[in-house]
């Protein structure tokens, strides 16, 4: 979009307005539009505007026929151990006393296959699922009572560390803290609207089921007092369902152990009030058609379930209409997340305050002085800001996936504030992962020097706290030691600050760091105290790639983090010299060699650790990536530049993005086939007869290509590619999953 907005001059204030509207989405009311997406024969037409969320799968029925209809299905059922294991079934079913025949005799049942057949037309089309508004509330209860468990928990750990010892945990805690909770906002208490559809073709049958599930529930309900007559047929505009309407009173209040709970009351009467406010609830349980939707409804009354489908619908709200473009494509799911359901399930900055209250709440029982006490909360609050900071504000999220030719594509819209992420220019870094990794994930995030000086900044408080608290208490001879072993240290650490401000951070501006995983590694004896094997084994090897700004810089960095952990060596040993570390003890350095690709510095391991020579452990340089790897070969291969053949969506990575993901799902399946193979006949030659040492071989050549057959139905799933970008004020993830069957 912006790249749009610098482009011909006649275009931009067009331009400009397309991204202030879209800028909006995150925020703007819902509202009715025609187009595409409400001409999708789906129930987005049906769920309210003010929908807290609403999640639908398309084509099931298609999706398992595509599956019954490919060739990797086939040659699972052809099996021999598949079809051994049905011929035994079909001999155990032939016995009408046996468990499988009085199964197999159910489900030849008239009623049952009807039953079954009625399943399979509810999951075939369309399922959805929409929660109103009222979700909200309940989990922002839910929240704020976990959040009072919580407190219930810190504070015994808080308290005694005050007390310096154990302190007997009080257990009651939680649940009175809980149960205050549930009393102070039991005006969240309630039970939140849930609409359950589900999309038929023959609604016919539909119909004989429910006038059969009327019957059934009457007489269930009509042998109890307290529900006869809450089960009826009723009209909700041109439409009619069964209803059974419950109520809180109903409930037989003298057999719940109510007494019980009194025990973790803060104040008599709390219980009593709690009860109360449980008995004013109602629940009404709703079941019906509605056109070629069965409809399951669950909520305080059928208030829902009769404006279903009235008013502004969620097909006109503005963060559906990324969407639009693929309203043709063969739609297999739809989700949405209001923004208000969102930030209350995505609640990192309510666990935070839990904590910080919870320490809070303790800190009158420390031994303090109130002037004390009081510049302790001024730093935990000033904390506690800070830490909230780093957490994003997240709004409103949409997702929707398709069948494509090429597997099932994904797109993921998530609206918020991402201050972190930096999805401006093309991840580089992409070129860096060794060309043919199993998995590679790389992300930008944007230089943040002033996270680095909050980090500094606590480090100090938190060394302040130490000497003013834990110091004092430590015994003379430790208090010396530590005085001259930070006096020795103190400058050390201020090197180490300056090289991390004007080296490392400057060095790493370029803010790309990534994660491979990789399977060149090769050895018949990676550990020296198993058995070698026959061939060369692959094994997984991750690493850890960086994108380099300055690698001068970088190298001047490492430097000084070499000499200033010298440096602490020294003082360690000067502050103890009795029971310090041995005089000649030292830091091995590493072995530096240099290539076209860059430096590489690595350790050889000592004999004694037991591991193949071409583990060695090393990081490369290069004048565009770091890297750290297990092996000098993995890390020539990242330090090269090279394309990433994995394909998919990151065939041509030249587009700005904040995140890129790949996974060679069958080089994985691949790479496990030879270790496969080896626990199987490892396995076989313990259960085969050996005194036939022929029939034993034709057996486990059997199992054997059985096993392969099983690691080719696997490998139908190739790849998975995954792009994240910005679209206006929203973050997207498109995914794409290929499959191929098999030959």
């Amino acid at each position: 979009m912006v790249s749009r907005f610098l482009g011909r001059a006649p275009r931009r204030l067009a331009t400009a307005a397309a991204i202030a509207g879209f800028l909006t989405l995150g925020l703007a009311p819902c509202r009715a539009e025609t187009g595409k997406i409400e001409r999708l024969d789906t129930s987005l037409r049906l769920v309210p505007a003010g929908a807290a969320f609403y999640q639908s799968m398309l084509r099931g029925g298609e999706q398992v026929q595509a599956i019954g209809k490919s060739r990797a299905w086939q040659k699972l059922v052809n099996l021999p151990v598949v079809q051994m294991g049905l011929n035994l079934y079909r001999m155990q079913a032939a016995d009408p006393e046996s468990g499988p025949g009085k199964f197999q005799n159910a489900l030849d049942n008239s009623q049952v296959q009807r039953g079954l057949a009625m399943l399979g037309d509810m999951f075939s089309h369309e399922v959805f699922v929409y929660g109103d508004a009222d979700f909200v509330d309940t989990a922002s209860l839910i929240q704020q009572v976990i959040g009072a468990a919580r407190t219930g928990q810190y504070q015994p750990m808080f308290a005694q560390l005050a007390a310096g010892h154990h302190v007997h945990p009080d257990n009651e805690l939680p649940a009175r803290l809980m149960l205050a909770t549930l009393l102070k906002k039991s005006d969240l208490i309630k039970v939140p609207n849930l609409i359950i559809g589900f999309k038929l073709t023959d609604t016919k049958r539909a119909v004989e089921m429910l006038a059969q599930l009327e019957l059934l529930v009457s007489i269930v309900c009509d042998s109890n007092p307290r529900t006869r007559g809450h089960w009826n047929r009723t009209p909700l505009g041109k439409y009619e369902y069964l209803v059974l309407s419950l109520n809180g009173s109903m409930v037989p209040w003298d057999q719940v152990p109510v007494d019980e709970l009194r025990r973790f009351e803060t104040k008599t009467g709390d219980v009593d009030q709690f009860v109360g406010r449980l008995k004013k609830l109602t629940l009404t349980i709703s079941m019906g058609l509605r056109d070629d939707y069965l409809l399951l409804a669950i909520g305080p009354s059928t208030a829902a379930l009769a404006h279903l489908g009235e008013g502004p619908h969620l097909a006109g709200c503005p963060q559906l209409k990324p969407l639009e473009k693929f309203a043709d494509k063969r739609l297999t799911s739809i989700g949405y997340l209001s923004a208000a359901l969102n930030a209350q399930i995505n609640n990192s900055r309510g666990q935070i305050d839990d904590l910080f209250n919870a320490f809070d709440k303790a800190l009158p029982d420390l031994p303090l002085k109130p002037d004390e006490i009081k510049q302790i909360r001024a730093d935990v609050a000033a904390l506690a800001k800070d830490v909230r900071a780093l957490i994003p504000n997240v709004g409103a999220a949409m997702e929707f996936s398709f069948l494509s030719d090429r597997g099932a594509e994904s797109y993921g819209y998530q609206w918020g504030q991402f201050p972190n992420l930096d999805g401006s220019k093309p991840l580089g870094l992409l070129s860096h992962f060794g060309g043919t990794p199993l998995l590679g994930i790389v992300a930008r995030a944007k230089p943040a020097p002033s996270q680095y000086d909050d980090l500094v900044k606590w480090l100090r408080v938190g060394h302040r706290y130490f000497e003013e608290y834990a110091l004092p208490k430590m015994s003379n001879a430790d208090r010396d030691q530590y005085k001259k072993f930070f006096d020795l240290a103190r400058p050390l650490l201020v090197r180490l600050d300056k090289a991390n401000r004007t080296m490392l951070l400057p060095a790493l501006a370029d803010g790309q760091i990534g994660f491979v995983l990789d399977d060149k590694l090769q050895s018949k004896q990676f550990i020296k105290k198993l058995p070698p094997t026959e061939k060369p084994m692959p094994m997984v090897e991750p690493a850890l790639v960086m994108g380099v700004s300055n690698a001068q810089l970088l190298r001047q960095a490492c430097g000084e983090y070499w000499a200033v952990a010298e440096g602490l060596l020294d003082a360690a040993r000067h502050a103890d010299p009795e029971h310090s570390i041995p005089a000649d003890f030292k830091l091995t350095k590493p072995t530096v060699t240099k290539s076209k690709m860059g430096e590489i510095a690595g350790w050889t391991l000592p004999a004694q650790c037991g591991v193949d020579k071409v583990i060695f452990p090393n990081a490369g340089l290069s004048d565009q990536a770091a890297v750290l790897t297990l092996s000098r070969s993995h890390t020539e291969r990242l330090l090269s530049s090279s394309p990433w053949k994995v394909g998919g969506l990151l065939a041509s990575p030249n587009r700005p993005l904040v995140l890129a993901a790949g996974c060679d799902w069958a080089g994985f399946v691949e790479a496990a086939k030879p270790w496969v193979d080896l626990g199987t006949r490892v396995v076989m030659a313990e259960k085969l007869d050996r005194s036939d040492p022929d029939a034993a071989k034709v057996q486990a050549a059997a199992v054997l290509d059985q096993v392969h057959t099983v690691l080719g139905v696997l490998q139908v799933l190739r790849t998975i590619t995954t792009e994240g970008y910005f679209e206006g004020a929203a973050l997207v993830s498109h995914t794409l999953v290929e499959y191929r069957d098999v030959k």
